[in-house]
Formats: structure tokens, C-alpha cells, sequence
């Protein structure tokens, strides 16, 4: 007889390869499908990727505006890249919770 504990665990591990498996198909259904009529689908990460982070235009005619966080980023990205090459290898534990945290702080904003 199982006791209760791993009983439980169990059935959660059987719950998380009916949930994986689940996902596989639904995956698997959508690109068919999207084969099949012809429409391209994107999947809901990719669409916030593209719109919201990127704000990715239709194409080279229409340029869009500047996407300040992403440049922000960017720059302090360079910018402790440099300091890390100024002051060499030996200070990289100090900037790497710095580095960290900031990009935390920006992706979170």
C-alpha cells in the first residue's frame, strides 16, 4: 500500500506528464492547422515579444518610434561591459550583482 505522501506524489507527477503532454499536442495541433489554412499563428509569447517589447513595425517604409527602454538597456549594458574591461577581470564579482539587479530593474519597468 502507497502511503499518503507518495501518494500524492504520485499523482502530481502524473498530473505534470498529462499537463506536458497536453502542451505537446496542443503545439503540435496549432502548427498543423496553421499549415493547413494557411494562416501563420504565433503563439502568445511571441506576440508580446514582437508588439509590446521590440514594437516591431509592419517593415522598412514605416520606422516607428524609438523604443527608449530597450535603448536604456542597452546603453547600461555597454556600459558596464566597459567598466568591466577598464578595471579588469578582478573587479567582474563586484559588477556582476550590479549587472544583475539593473537588468532586473529595467525588464521588470
Amino acid at each position: 500500500m502507497i502511503k499518503n505522501g507518495k501518494l500524492l506524489i504520485c499523482i502530481d507527477n502524473i498530473l505534470r506528464i498529462f499537463y506536458s503532454i497536453s502542451i505537446i499536442a496542443a503545439v503540435v495541433i496549432a502548427k498543423n492547422l496553421s499549415h493547413l489554412s494557411g494562416v501563420i499563428t504565433k503563439t502568445p509569447a511571441e506576440e508580446y515579444y514582437y508588439n509590446n517589447v521590440l514594437q516591431m513595425s509592419s517593415g522598412l517604409e514605416e520606422m516607428g518610434a524609438l523604443n527608449w527602454k530597450l535603448a536604456l538597456s542597452l546603453f547600461f549594458s555597454w556600459l558596464i561591459v566597459l567598466v568591466c574591461l577598464i578595471r579588469g577581470i578582478a573587479s567582474l564579482g563586484k559588477v556582476g550583482p550590479l549587472s544583475l539587479s539593473l537588468s532586473l530593474s529595467l525588464s521588470l519597468s
